[in-house]
């Protein structure tokens, strides 16, 4: 196997434990940040997410209990003292620890807290053709990547070109899949379309689809 193989396979498994969630905290914040640079590693994880995504069928979503805070104030502080947080924090001062300590501590707790809005995972399809293509858009970041993961290249002379159509509007042209994958800045609200057609080399020449639409997808939900 060469190197090159090595480094594929390694992805591709790094992506699956980012979906998976088995990495460590700073292993998954480098990855995090790697997938917004990097289009083919964020294809890696757009294409696990799909393919474990029915996994979660079978569950519904849990609101969290009113003892998790109490737990995790005492996995931080340990046991409960007969004083009130106020006191635990201006014992933290006495002590000389101050509030940079106090500031480091919430610091820590709160990216746990704080929710964090899921990428929407789309994958577009259609019958009588090979070419499957992922998308994900990341809420945080306004960013959407999107990769060819099946199918052939476009035919000489023309190009796969990649446009969002919001609910009730016209096609908005992103970007040419020339090298299987691209990165762009958009919003995608639930009713949004997300569509593949061949168009002439360097695309549309007039703004709007020309060719056939060969794969879709729409946004149901965020």
């Amino acid at each position: 196997m060469n190197g090159e193989a090595d480094i594929a396979e390694g992805d591709d498994g790094l992506a699956a434990e980012y979906v998976l969630g088995t990495l460590p905290r700073i292993d998954r914040a480098a990855a995090a940040a790697r997938a917004r640079s990097d289009a083919r590693f964020a294809a890696r994880i757009a294409d696990w997410e799909i393919r474990l995504a029915p996994l979660n069928d079978g569950f519904a979503p849990v609101r969290a209990p009113r003892t998790l805070w109490p737990q995790i104030e005492t996995r931080i502080f340990g046991a409960p003292a007969p004083r009130s947080r106020l006191g635990r924090w201006s014992l933290l001062a006495g002590l000389g620890l101050g509030a940079g300590l106090a500031a480091a501590v919430v610091l820590t707790v709160l990216p746990v807290l704080r929710p964090i809005p899921d990428a929407v995972v789309a994958e577009l399809v259609a019958e009588g053709t090979d070419l499957r293509v992922a998308a994900r858009f990341e809420p945080r970041f306004g960013v959407i990547h999107v990769t060819r993961i099946a199918g052939p290249a476009a035919p000489e002379g023309q190009d796969y070109q990649f446009w969002v159509i919001a609910e009730g509007g016209a096609p908005v042209p992103l970007g040419l899949l020339r090298e299987g994958e691209l990165a762009a800045a958009t919003e995608v609200p639930p009713g949004t379309v997300l569509a593949v057609s061949l168009e002439p080399l360097g695309g549309s020449p007039t703004g709007q689809p020309t060719g056939p639409i060969l794969v879709t997808a729409t946004i149901t939900g965020s």
